[in-house]
């Protein structure tokens, strides 16, 4: 066990960021569908809009007046998929693909718009994730600076051949180079 003890511990090691792999992949799938459907449910109240106004030029009970009224909001609110269309042809029906094209684009409008507030959310994480890192990286380059000076500074007083991790100071600086270098790993994404 001692013979491997290091290699067990790694491979130990390997197995829990895996884990952590497919977690952090899970999450993020999770975080894709729960976008959508917030993109599904913030697209209702258009679509519910674009409802009303289709039937109401569908309506045959209702005044000619209103029918027309509701197409020109139609072809105003949706003018790249009703404004090539005359009244005479919204009212026949004949706008019942645009209408549905419409419906489909609004949903996927707005899942986009979820997801993409999504993905700027993430990045503002991944951002603060890589500042972080780069703090640790920061410190461990100043320690591992502090590090080499002392040991020069050791190695001019006792000799070039001097084993310097017999100081104590030294030891707790190599320590302190390490920490910060295993903080920066464990911080990277």
């Amino acid at each position: 066990l001692s013979v491997y003890g290091k290699d067990i511990m790694n491979w130990e090691a390997s197995l829990f960021k895996g884990e952590q792999a497919v977690l952090e992949l899970a999450n993020a799938e999770k975080d894709l569908a729960d976008a959508r459907k917030r993109g599904i449910s913030n697209s209702v109240k258009e679509r519910v809009e674009l409802d009303l106004l289709y039937k109401a030029t569908q309506d045959t009970s209702r005044s000619m007046e209103e029918r027309n009224e509701a197409v020109d909001e139609l072809q105003k609110r949706y003018p790249s998929y009703f404004k090539n269309m005359s009244n005479e042809e919204i009212l026949a029906g004949k706008a019942s693909v645009a209408y549905g094209e419409l419906k489909k684009a609004i949903i996927a409008s707005a899942i986009a718009r979820a997801q993409a507030d999504k993905i700027a959310e993430n990045s503002m994480k991944i951002d603060e994730k890589n500042n972080e890192r780069l703090g640790y990286l920061t410190k461990q380059v100043q320690a591992q600076e502090v590090l080499d000076r002392a040991s020069a500074n050791i190695r001019k007083s006792q000799g070039k051949d001097y084993d310097v991790t017999r100081n104590k100071a030294i030891r707790d600086q190599i320590e302190l180079v390490e920490y910060y270098g295993k903080k920066a790993s464990d911080t990277a994404l």
